[in-house]
């Protein structure tokens, strides 16, 4: 998710910073709100609503000029309510988005079966950066060797 994250906040501080000014901090505040308000696709909620139950509410916007409720405690249930049902839409969205990724993610993935005896290379890191490969025989399909046996080494 940082990574995510990352990949929006750096072009949008670019964007804004001049060049010759190292005053990218000024920009922080409103990038990172302007972040929190919109809607994203893996939620299909921006992060600002799933954690204060409703959008944000702007300056410039019209303040709300009756509520139509009988008790105090009407709101706070009101809330707990619409809480519910926003994490539970987030939970689902997420679900189906991350069936998604994986569906795309296994169209361009081989999918090997090995048998008993299949010749495969063995990849043998080393510290020089060049790492070798290393022929061996697979004797078990459902625990391959992390490293070689001693008759596997000597040929």
């Amino acid at each position: 998710m940082d990574e995510c994250f990352n990949a929006t906040l750096l072009p949008q501080i670019t964007k804004l910073q001049p060049r010759e000014n190292n005053n990218w901090d000024e920009f922080l505040l409103p990038i990172i709100f302007a972040y929190n308000t919109v809607v994203h696709a893996t939620t299909d909620y921006s992060p600002f609503q799933l954690q204060f139950r409703h959008e944000p509410c702007l300056s410039t916007d019209e303040p709300s000029t009756s509520f139509l409720f009988n008790k105090p405690q009407d709101y706070y249930e009101q809330m707990k309510k619409n809480l519910s049902i926003i994490q539970r839409q987030a939970r689902d969205y997420i679900i189906n988005r991350e069936q998604q990724y994986k569906n795309n993610y296994d169209k361009q993935r081989q999918d090997p079966h090995y048998e008993i005896n299949d010749l495969l290379l063995l990849r043998i890191f080393s510290r020089s950066m060049l790492d070798k490969f290393v022929p061996f025989h697979l004797r078990d399909t459902h625990n391959p060797p992390p490293y070689l046996d001693h008759s596997q080494q000597q040929s």
